[in-house]
């Protein structure tokens, strides 16, 4: 193959204009000078910002949308909006004990757990075992 250092696009083809006819001439800059870097200085509305996000398996906290905004707000990139949630009162008493210390309740004012009762513990289905 041959070794390319940039391509040339209309600005139809950056979704920037409804132009089409020609590559994009600009005013100031250099070859070899990031498009990215030059429409920020001169044209800077027309930037989408871009946030890639990397998920290691120990955080699934991360996979949702409050859990992606309070890490760019740990970032400083926004302010972090903590939604109001109401307690949600349980209709038997739990047979698995948990407390919550007073003095962490600021750094998980929620805390929930669901017991699930009738499960027989046993062999999976032949099926099942044949799937796997």
């Amino acid at each position: 193959g041959v070794e390319s250092y940039g391509m040339m696009a209309s600005e139809r083809e950056l979704e920037l204009s409804d132009e089409h006819d020609g590559i994009i001439e600009l005013a100031s800059g250099a070859v070899g000078d990031r498009f990215v870097e030059w429409l920020a200085a001169n044209q800077p509305a027309k930037v989408d910002p871009v946030i890639e996000i990397a998920i290691t398996p120990n955080r699934p906290d991360a996979l949702g949308i409050h859990g992606i905004a309070r890490d760019l707000a740990a970032r400083g990139l926004g302010t972090l909006k903590t939604p109001d949630f109401a307690p949600v009162a349980g209709t038997f008493e739990s047979p698995i004990k948990v407390t919550i210390d007073a003095d962490t309740l600021d750094g998980c004012p929620l805390f929930s757990g669901r017991l699930i009762r009738g499960v027989k513990n046993g062999p999976s289905p032949q099926w099942l075992q044949d799937r796997l």
